[in-house]
């Protein structure tokens, strides 16, 4: 059913994209927006980034495309870093790990076909060169010979904590023959050595530091998006006095390879080059869910009017508070402009009579605001809503499983025909 729905706005699009490299879709409700962005999105040949306007309408997507179709490895949540660059914030290690899990995996994979999904901060923030991850994993396997003092140099210059206990990503410790590696990508890892020889490779649980299964090979992956190297290290130093004239505590806290509050607003001075999410991709078809378009706008002028702010106040009461400015940290909107081609911006409402619009009229069907919303059975009323409408196509777009099973079962005890999960077609 989703098929026959679907089939024909999804050509009409393309036919707008081939030949003005932006299509504006009008009157899409935001669960068809979700659907009709996934189905744009999924080709074979080609990468898509799909924008939503604040990081948990972007999660609550990916979600559901993981829910609706397991099998699909190519989609990533890109989460983004801080709500505001001008306020120190603790970094959320989660977020961090979230984030260098994507830009790895989008670095050492091969061929087209990935989608990512973010919020319009997210695709706004510049991050490290990808370059730096390119070559940064190490393969390890049983029976190898490696020295061990280079191995624990490799994670320290990879941004991995030495700790006493590996209890989160991005840790490692020593313990005797005994080397535990927490890598964001691959989990928790145990090696155990035989002078400089790997005897066994192990996947283990943190908490019951139970064995989960034994492994022959297995990889270490960058832990951060900061990666603290002599290399680095000299750069941020660097870069820091070039801009703010003056030293600072951060040297030495970043010397012993320690991360400090509030450290992302200062991401682009390691690196002699920042890129974006968009540079993992190649030419990705760019297709922004209703109100992603607008954020972007906005979030671009936030950024400015808050480092206004915090420029003032620096200014006013003599208060030194060095940050850097928008275009250090956030691609601007003449930056965005180029990027977003080919695009795909859905709204929600409005029309247009440009020759780059379709205007669609989906309308929604919310049970709970209809006269069903008497009935003490809400999936009786739901089945009396379709009897009601056996002349049309309906889709039924549900939010958990036990919704859906429940759904199904009277769909079949009613006797009505359904189609049930299809996969997204290319």
């Amino acid at each position: 059913m989703i098929q026959e729905i679907i089939k024909a706005p999804v050509r009409k699009v393309y036919t707008i994209l081939n030949k003005y490299r932006e299509c504006i879709v009008s009157g899409v409700t935001p669960s068809f927006a979700k659907i009709l962005a996934l189905h744009l999105a999924n080709k074979k040949n080609q990468d898509s980034i799909i924008i939503a306007k604040d990081n948990t309408t972007a999660e609550e997507l990916y979600n559901f495309t993981k829910e609706l179709y397991p099998n699909n490895l190519n989609t990533y949540y890109f989460p983004s870093l801080v709500t505001s660059p001008y306020h120190k914030t603790s970094l959320n290690k989660i977020i961090l790990t979230n984030r260098i899990q994507v830009l790895s995996s989008l670095t050492n994979s091969t061929g087209l076909g990935r989608i990512v999904i973010c919020s319009a901060a997210s695709f706004l923030q510049k991050t490290l060169h990808k370059s730096y991850l390119q070559n940064k994993t190490l393969q390890l396997k049983v029976q190898q010979t490696i020295d061990p003092h280079k191995l624990i140099e490799f994670l320290i210059d990879n941004n991995y904590n030495r700790v006493s206990l590996v209890l989160s990503e991005g840790q490692f410790a020593v313990r005797g023959s005994i080397i535990d590696i927490f890598s964001p990508l691959d989990g928790a890892i145990r090696l155990d050595l035989f002078g400089d020889t790997i005897e066994t490779i192990r996947i283990f649980d943190v908490f019951s530091q139970k064995t989960i299964k034994l492994v022959n090979t297995v990889s270490i992956h960058v832990a951060s998006e900061f990666i603290l190297n002599s290399t680095t290290i000299k750069n941020f130093i660097y870069n820091y006095k070039v801009n703010f004239q003056e030293n600072s505590e951060l040297f030495h806290q970043l010397e012993n390879h320690i991360l400090p509050q509030g450290i992302e607003n200062y991401l682009p001075l390691f690196y002699d080059e920042c890129q974006t999410i968009t540079d993992f991709l190649q030419n990705p078809l760019m297709v922004c869910l209703p109100n992603a378009y607008e954020e972007l706008r906005n979030h671009i002028s936030k950024y400015s009017k808050e480092y206004e702010y915090a420029s003032n106040i620096n200014n006013t009461f003599k208060y030194k508070n060095n940050i850097l400015p928008p275009k250090d940290l956030i691609l601007q909107e003449d930056e965005v402009q180029k990027l977003l081609q080919p695009v795909v911006i859905l709204n929600s409402f409005g029309s247009s009579n440009l020759q780059n619009s379709l205007v669609l009229n989906t309308k929604p069907t919310n049970l709970v605001f209809t006269p069903y919303k008497q009935q003490d059975n809400f999936y009786n009323a739901t089945i009396q809503f379709i009897k009601e409408h056996n002349n049309q196509k309906i889709f039924l777009l549900t939010y958990s499983k036990e919704f859906k099973e429940k759904i199904i079962e009277y769909l079949q005890n009613a006797k009505i025909p359904f189609r049930n999960n299809l996969p997204i077609s290319n």
